[in-house]
């Protein structure tokens, strides 16, 4: 699994990330290829802020679809296979 199959499997994990980091009255939108929107509502920059730096952790974890693994490191994402992360 690569290419495109694979950066879809992704954005769909991100955006689940993204909807189960945030309220239930907050919504999250994808506007772009790979960007998304949050809008988070009633609340102040602070709290906005806090939310921010929590998802941002979220996404920093690794994305596990079977043996391969994709990790972000920045704007790179590097991936592997469990099969080759043991040798």
């Amino acid at each position: 699994m690569y290419g495109p199959e694979i950066g879809d499997r992704i954005l769909i994990s991100v955006a689940k990330r993204l909807r189960n980091s945030v309220r239930q009255q907050d919504l999250v939108c994808r506007y772009g290829g790979d960007e998304f929107a949050i809008l988070i509502s009633n609340s102040q920059v602070d709290d906005a802020l806090i939310v921010a730096s929590k998802l941002s952790q979220k996404l920093r974890q690794p994305y596990v679809f079977g043996e391969l693994t994709v990790e972000p490191h920045g704007k790179r994402w590097c991936c592997s296979t469990r099969r080759n992360s043991h040798d």
